[in-house]
């Protein structure tokens, strides 16, 4: 968040280093950003390159995201796991410095944090990309991981959030030792 918000140039983007998102993406996502989208959203043309149960557990952490974003009136993408996005700084750099203190800086969902404190109004373009396979290191992907996602997403994402770390042994409250009673 940091870097988009003191980026001095007119976008900023976000992409993983292990090269599953493919440098040949960024023309197009390039394109669109000075076409006049406020975002552009690189969007997977398949998750199979991650593998069944998490190519299947990615397509369900969107769907329970989409809903509730739509619940609570706010904008969605068709990809908000996505990695692979680009912003237009003056658009994004109110919304950051605003909502600093609210931010879920644990995990990797910066889309969604920009989304959910976004107007709402912001003009979005996509572009397709093939997922690749990771080039080196291991995914981060893990229990927490989910359950920093749904701790995203307002009451019930946060109560859902309770339920995973019960269900995998996590302690939420070390997780999040602000929200103890």
């Amino acid at each position: 968040m940091e870097g988009f918000a003191t980026a001095d140039t007119d976008y900023a983007l976000c992409m993983d280093c292990d090269f599953q998102h493919p440098i040949s993406s960024l023309k197009d996502i390039y394109e669109k950003m000075e076409a006049g989208a406020d975002l552009c959203v690189g969007v997977r043309t398949s998750r199979m390159s991650m593998g069944l149960k998490r190519a299947l557990g990615s397509e369900a952490v969107e769907v329970f995201c989409k809903f509730f974003f739509k619940l609570h009136g706010k904008q969605t993408t068709k990809d908000f796991m996505s990695g692979l996005f680009a912003v237009r700084c003056d658009v994004f750099r109110p919304v950051i410095e605003g909502c600093w203190d609210t931010f879920e800086y644990k995990g990797w969902k910066v889309l969604m944090d920009l989304m959910k404190y976004s107007d709402g109004k912001v003009k979005v373009a996509y572009s397709k990309y093939d997922f690749g396979t990771r080039a080196g290191g291991e995914s981060h992907l893990s229990p927490k991981v989910v359950i920093m996602t749904f701790h995203q997403l307002w009451g019930f994402g946060r109560f859902m959030s309770k339920v995973v770390c019960r269900l995998y042994g996590e302690d939420y409250y070390k997780m999040y030792p602000k929200e103890k009673k």
